[in-house]
C-alpha cells in the first residue's frame, strides 16, 4: 500500500509540473549568429561604350545587359538619354545626315551572339538641333517577301544617304535591302527603297 501511495504522489507532481510549464518554452528560437550575408545582385557589365559626333552634336552609345542607351550632347533643349531594350550585342554605330536636313541621324547595329548572327538596327534623329527622337524602322518580318529564306548573317551600313541591310538566304545567296528616310506623321521613318539579290 505504501508503494502505491508513492506512485500516486509522483504522478500528481509530474502532472502539476507539466501544467506549470510554459508551452512556448519548448520551442528554442534560432540564435542569430551574425554570419547572415545579404544577397546582392551583381551589376550588369557594360559591353559597349563609344562616342560619335557630327555637326556639333555628340552621341554616347552604351549597352548594359540588354539595355541600349543613347545620350546626346550639344542639343539646345533636351539632352536626355534614350533607353531601348535590345536583343543581341551592339557591334557598331554610325552618324550621318540621312535626309539632308543639316542635322545628323545615328544608327546603332546589334547582332545576336549565336551562330545565326541575326541583326537589327536602332536609329535616332536630331530635330532642328533641339532634341533627339527615335526613328521607326519597320520590322522585316512584316513583309513576307523580304523575310522569305532569311537565315541571318546580317550586315548593316550607311551608304551615302541610305541605310543598307544585307543577309544570307537559305539557298546561299544574299539579299540586300536599301532604306531611305522620310518624315512620318509623328516621327521620321525608314521605307524600303530598293531590294536586290545576288
Amino acid at each position: 500500500m505504501q508503494l502505491k501511495s508513492h506512485k500516486v504522489v509522483w504522478i500528481s507532481l509530474l502532472f502539476v509540473m507539466a501544467c506549470k510549464t510554459d508551452p512556448e518554452s519548448k520551442e528554442s528560437p534560432v540564435p542569430e549568429t551574425g554570419d547572415e550575408k545579404e544577397v546582392t545582385t551583381a551589376p550588369e557589365i557594360t559591353s559597349f561604350s563609344e562616342t560619335y559626333s557630327m555637326n556639333g552634336t555628340e552621341f554616347t552609345v552604351t549597352q548594359n545587359g540588354n539595355v541600349l542607351v543613347v545620350t546626346p550632347s550639344g542639343l539646345e533643349i533636351d539632352n536626355s538619354p534614350l533607353k531601348t531594350q535590345a536583343k543581341g550585342v551592339v557591334v557598331k554605330a554610325e552618324a550621318e545626315d540621312l535626309d539632308s536636313d543639316g542635322w545628323p541621324e545615328l544608327v546603332v547595329y546589334t547582332q545576336t551572339a549565336d551562330e545565326a548572327k541575326k541583326g537589327n538596327a536602332f536609329a535616332y534623329s536630331v530635330l532642328n538641333g533641339k532634341s533627339l527622337t527615335p526613328v521607326y524602322l519597320p520590322p522585316m518580318e512584316d513583309d513576307p517577301d523580304l523575310v522569305q529564306g532569311y537565315v541571318g548573317g546580317d550586315e548593316f551600313a550607311v551608304v551615302e544617304t541610305s541605310l543598307v541591310r544585307r543577309f544570307i538566304l537559305s539557298d546561299g545567296s544574299t539579299r540586300q535591302i536599301q532604306y531611305k528616310l522620310k518624315n512620318g506623321e509623328n516621327s521620321k521613318i525608314f521605307f524600303v527603297d530598293k531590294v536586290v539579290e545576288y
